[in-house]
């Protein structure tokens, strides 16, 4: 616990003095995230304590902190890691000692080793490589290390805009430079649509009188149509638009063609379908675990986290479109189709976590 206070000491001065005091749940997730990285350090377990020291350094900058994060990545073997920890270092504290010392020590025996990338982005970023983010906050110059094979560098930009994956072919004691920038943002371009106006007349006919006889559709699931004669008693029955071609074909009067009602279902099911994939996407490319593992310490920032956001908005606008579809699917099939003279059935079946609604009739 020793350690914990230390490392909160040091941390809150250097903050104050850049001007920007520490929350005080940021100074106690610090502490608790140093200390819980020295109890791993001192058993061993290098890889638990380097991910701690990031996580306390995230939560509030510490020279010390980031300097045990360096150590503790080394003596894990992730000497890419380490040495990308040592150039963020040697930026952030050019004029610490202690600082300077450790960075000289560890690249001096990682660079033979390593390929070292200088990103440069036209707006502060945050960079993975091969899907893991590289640790520090958004900036626009970066340098960092990777082991040599085919790497795939990406960036992720304010907004939830990302550079294109820029691959590099990596070499031991090889550099390059890398460049990144989103892309431009396509300015939506207006649409002129021509006013339609539909009109639809309501027709009025003479109430019929006693001896008159009448014709009474009735929907129902054995009996489309029943006539018979008007009895003496008042009845309230309204003939249905589908019960007949004449109100159909009444002046001024439009209904939708069968076609596009078609087209409306098969969208309907494109949509659901689409739904569906990006539902599992989501949740399988990269996964949570992943998210989880990649994003230690870097808080929404993450490159990895951001695609993760963007799947899951993509198919949270799926699921509305599809609805909308189903929506204007059902109400375009119901009020607006021009069915034939048989009489439309709309039938609600009970079903496993809900209810299944149907609708019959012959175009």
């Amino acid at each position: 616990m020793a350690a914990g206070v230390v490392f909160c000491t040091v941390s809150l001065t250097v903050a104050l003095a850049a001007g920007r005091g520490p929350s005080a749940d940021g100074v106690r997730q610090a502490a608790a995230s140093f200390d819980a990285a020295t109890r791993a350090y001192q058993a061993g377990r290098f890889r638990l304590a380097a991910s701690g020291y990031e996580s306390a350094d995230a939560a509030v900058p510490s020279a010390k902190a980031l300097r045990m994060a360096i150590r503790s990545r080394f003596k894990a073997g992730q000497l890419a890691r380490a040495a990308t920890l040592a150039a963020w270092a040697l930026s952030r504290h050019p004029d610490d000692a202690p600082t300077k010392a450790l960075v000289s020590k560890t690249l001096s025996g990682a660079t033979a080793k390593l390929h070292q990338l200088d990103v440069q982005c036209s707006a502060p970023c945050v960079l993975a490589v091969d899907e893991r983010g590289v640790p520090g906050p958004a900036r626009t110059e970066v340098r960092l290390f990777v082991v040599p094979g085919r790497r795939r560098v990406s960036a992720s930009f304010a907004g939830g805009r990302s550079a294109p994956v820029h691959s590099v072919m990596a070499v031991a004691a090889g550099r390059s430079a890398v460049a990144l920038a989103p892309p431009p943002a396509i300015e939506p371009k207006p649409v002129s649509v021509p006013e339609k106006k539909l009109a639809a007349t309501v027709a009025t006919s003479p109430t019929p009188d006693a001896s008159s006889a009448a014709a009474v559709v009735t929907v129902a699931p054995s009996t489309s149509v029943i006539s018979g004669a008007a009895s003496d008693s008042p009845t309230q029955e309204v003939p249905s638009r589908a019960s007949t071609s004449d109100q159909a074909s009444e002046p001024g009067a439009w209904y939708a063609s069968p076609v596009l009602l078609g087209l409306l279902v098969v969208s309907t099911l494109g949509l659901s379908a689409g739904t569906i994939y990006s539902g599992v996407d989501t949740l399988e490319n990269p996964g949570p675990d992943a998210v989880r593992e990649a994003c230690v310490g870097q808080g929404t920032s993450c490159a990895l986290y951001q695609e993760a956001l963007a799947k899951q908005t993509r198919t949270n606008i799926l699921i509305g479109a599809s609805v909308g579809a189903g929506v204007l699917s059902l109400t375009t099939a119901v009020f607006l189709t021009e069915w034939s003279d048989d009489a439309v059935i709309v039938g609600v079946h009970p079903m496993t976590g809900g209810a299944g609604l149907s609708l019959r009739g012959r175009l």
